[in-house]
């Protein structure tokens, strides 16, 4: 099977999983699966628990091999520079992941650790960075509110199953079935 099929959940929700899984098990041979993509986090453990549930039962019934992608890897494919890259995208309740990385080669790797937080701690966050680094360029699926951010090196993008799939076929992919996550149930 060479599709990668993607759905819009409704407020981050994962029962659009199963209209994925209810499509494909009517239209396709779902033991002759080579290979289940995941992202492992950051991001609700509910979630990526259950989905990581889900691809374990579909690879004990298909022997298919599943591969684990970290959140910030899909946003990887769209910046060919050697620069520093701050990755940005919203969780649940309107916190925001992100990471500084640093490009060696072709592959990008952290530079510092996962910060998470509102919009405003972002944007702190990101002034430092900006000031220590002109060349810095961020990239994010979030539409920031209470901040203007123009500039010439920061780029929008929606993540969708295709662009998980090509930072795996970039080489992002692991086989460590760690979740990554992060509550904010707490904050």
């Amino acid at each position: 099977m060479k599709h990668i099929f993607k759905k819009n959940f409704l407020d981050n929700r994962t029962e659009g999983i199963f209209e994925i899984l209810k499509e494909c098990s009517f239209n396709y041979d779902l033991k002759a699966l080579s290979y289940i993509y995941l992202c492992n986090g950051p991001g609700s453990f509910t979630a990526l628990r259950s989905l990581k549930a889900i691809a374990q039962a579909l690879s004990i019934s298909s022997g298919a091999k599943i591969v684990f992608v970290t959140s910030f890897a899909p946003f990887f494919p769209m910046i060919n520079k050697e620069e520093k890259t701050l990755v940005c995208f919203e969780g649940t309740k309107k916190t925001l992941f992100f990471q500084l990385f640093e490009k060696r080669k072709t592959m990008f790797f952290p530079f510092e650790d996962l910060k998470f937080g509102k919009e405003e701690h972002f944007k702190k966050y990101y002034k430092e960075k900006k000031e220590v680094n002109k060349n810095l360029a961020l990239i994010t699926s979030y539409r920031f509110e209470k901040i203007k951010i123009n500039e010439s090196k920061v780029y929008y993008k929606e993540i969708d199953a295709s662009m998980l799939a090509k930072a795996i076929f970039l080489g992002y992919g692991i086989k460590d079935d760690k979740i990554f996550y992060h509550n904010t149930y707490y904050e």
